[in-house]
C-alpha cells in the first residue's frame, strides 16, 4: 500500500457561471399590489411585487442597487426576508433593491407607515419602477369611504374574512403605455375608532 499525502486527494469540480447583465429591460412586474390599513393617526402601507426576469441572464443591480422612491414622510420601513440574495435597504427617500434577479420569478414584500392628517382624505403617490402587467390597490373600508386610483377602473366593494375592502385593478397590454406611477386617493375615512 502506497502512502498518500493530503495533496494527492481531492475532487474534480465543474463550476458553471450563469451570464449576468445590468440591463433591467427584461424585468416585468407580473403583479404589483398596495394595501392600505388605518391605525391611530397613521396609514400602514404594504406593497408586494411579483417580478419576472424574462431574459436568460441574471440581472445584477450593482453596489448602489436599484433605488425605489417611497412617499414623502414614510417611517417604520419593514421588509420580508427572502431565501435568495435580494435585499431591500431603506434610506431617507425610499429603498435600494440590491442583489440580483435570476431568470424566473421573485416575490418581494415591503411595508411602511405614513402620517395621517386630521382630515378624512388620504393621498398616496409613488413611482412604479418596473414595466407592469397587473397592479391592484386594496384598502380597508368603512361605510362612506371611497377609493380612487388615477387611470384605474372604479373601485368595488369586496368582503373576505369578515372584513370589507375597496379594490381596484389595472391590467396592461404589451402595447399599453408604461405605468409610471400609482396615485391613490381615499376619502371619507372615519375618525379614530
Amino acid at each position: 500500500s502506497r502512502d498518500r499525502r493530503e495533496a494527492d486527494w481531492g475532487s474534480r469540480v465543474l463550476r458553471r457561471q450563469a451570464p449576468v447583465t445590468r440591463d433591467t429591460s427584461r424585468l416585468i412586474q407580473r403583479i404589483g399590489q398596495t394595501m392600505l390599513e388605518y391605525r391611530n393617526e397613521r396609514i400602514h402601507v404594504t406593497q408586494q411585487a411579483q417580478i419576472d426576469n424574462l431574459g436568460e441572464e441574471t440581472v445584477v443591480f450593482g453596489d448602489d442597487g436599484l433605488h425605489i422612491d417611497l412617499p414623502r414622510g414614510f417611517t417604520a420601513f419593514q421588509t420580508q426576508q427572502t431565501m435568495t440574495d435580494q435585499r431591500l435597504i431603506a434610506d431617507d427617500t425610499g429603498f435600494a433593491l440590491k442583489g440580483s434577479l435570476p431568470p424566473g420569478r421573485v416575490a418581494l414584500t415591503w411595508a411602511f407607515d405614513l402620517p395621517m392628517d386630521a382630515d378624512a382624505d388620504v393621498h398616496v403617490r409613488f413611482p412604479v419602477p418596473f414595466r407592469t402587467w397587473r397592479y391592484r390597490v386594496i384598502t380597508q373600508a368603512a361605510e362612506g369611504m371611497e377609493l380612487e386610483v388615477e387611470g384605474f377602473p372604479p373601485s368595488e366593494v369586496r368582503e373576505g374574512a369578515g372584513h370589507r375592502y375597496l379594490h381596484t385593478q389595472l391590467e396592461r397590454e404589451p402595447e399599453s403605455p408604461e405605468l409610471e406611477r400609482v396615485d391613490i386617493l381615499v376619502s371619507g375615512i372615519p375618525g379614530p375608532g
